[in-house]
């Protein structure tokens, strides 16, 4: 689903991603963690296509940087952050937020919809626990709707990889929940057959997460499965304090360990 090799990101002159190099197979699902400033979103917006690498090789969906239209490759990759949010408009009806999704446009005025696009729409409203709001403006929604509403839009047309840039910041317990609920159901019912997740806290990763990748000064410190990654010794080296690690039915949970 996703290669890159020998990957780094150049900006002025000073390396902000990379070397580095990975892998991501279907039916894998990947949290990626790091402090502010690891480099977490270049390394996304590089596998997303809207970042070129300063070196390296990269492949994703089977498109090949460089040499395949890159611009095909966006049509089969569901980003779902706060920058799309804000580009969207806040007077539309959620329901023609999601038609947006269709043809990845950022306004429902740009393409006409048939009958069973709109019925598609609400199909994909109600797999996210969102279909009361149809008629809602987008606007009106609050912060953990309208990121799940995002996620109903990408349903309009198959999406094989999806990458979520920190959703839960700023939700409240319940709407986290209900939004981690949603991209269980995604990996669940193979919808999405490959994803890349980035929290800050152990607390918001869903639980259908099968591996982790730690970035560190714009390097992969740490790559694996989710239970042999997140460990004390790593999160400590990590984020540079004691950590302690727990996991509980696929949910887990970190704290910092205060000296007595």
């Amino acid at each position: 689903m996703v290669s890159l090799s020998a990957v780094s990101v150049m900006r002025s002159g000073v390396r902000i991603l990379g070397p580095l190099s990975l892998e991501i197979l279907a039916g894998e699902h990947h949290a990626l963690l790091g402090p502010n400033g690891a480099g977490k979103s270049t390394l996304l917006s590089v596998i997303a296509g809207e970042t070129h690498p300063t070196t390296g090789a990269v492949k994703v969906l089977g498109w090949q940087f460089g040499k395949d239209d890159i611009r095909k490759l966006r049509e089969s990759v569901s980003a779902v952050n706060q920058r799309l949010i804000e580009t969207l408009p806040m007077g539309s009806s959620v329901l023609d937020i999601v038609l947006t999704g269709k043809k990845n446009v950022l306004a429902p005025w740009w393409d006409q919809f048939e009958t069973d696009d709109k019925q598609n729409a609400l199909t994909a409203l109600e797999a996210v626990g969102c279909k009361d709001l149809a008629k809602r403006a987008f606007g009106s929604c609050s912060q953990g709707e309208k990121q799940r509403i995002l996620i109903a839009r990408s349903l309009l047309i198959r999406h094989e990889l999806f990458l979520f840039d920190e959703p839960c910041v700023g939700l409240d317990f319940p709407a986290r929940e209900k939004l981690l609920l949603a991209v269980d159901h995604l990996a669940e019912s193979n919808i999405m057959r490959a994803s890349v997740y980035v929290a800050h806290y152990l607390e918001e990763l869903p639980a259908s997460l099968t591996h982790a990748m730690l970035l560190k000064d714009g390097l992969v410190v740490a790559s694996g499965p989710l239970e042999e990654i997140l460990t004390n010794a790593n999160l400590s080296d990590l984020y540079e304090a004691p950590i302690s690690v727990t996991q509980n039915s696929g949910r887990w949970q970190a704290f910092v360990k205060h000296r007595s």
